[in-house]
């Protein structure tokens, strides 16, 4: 079920990173997305509730924890902020250090 997950999950990744480099997401003004891993949240609680599911998930994340929504914040703060005014067509990745 992990693997199922992740595949669908990276995929859908690339598929943002293609459109973000190629300019085809053309209501993201700077063409700038973030690409986080898995996040507990309301969405994904039924699946971490499980202990082996959850144990899975960990032991592929360098981290080794699972991200909460307050890890995300920093990427878009940066990406709102004028600090990223001169970045354009990049992907930031908030993974814990699955894609390193």
């Amino acid at each position: 079920m992990v693997k199922t997950a992740c595949s669908s999950h990276c995929g859908g990744r690339c598929l943002l990173q293609v459109h973000l480099r190629d300019g085809v997401i053309t209501w993201i003004e700077t063409d700038t997305g973030i690409a986080p891993g898995i996040v507990r949240t309301e969405g994904t609680e039924s699946l971490l509730s499980d202990p082996e599911t959850l144990k899975r998930f960990e032991s592929v994340i360098p981290q080794g924890r699972i991200a909460v929504p307050g890890d995300i914040v920093g990427a878009a703060l940066f990406l709102a902020s004028d600090a990223s005014a001169h970045i354009t067509g990049q992907t930031i990745v908030v993974d814990g250090g699955v894609q390193a």
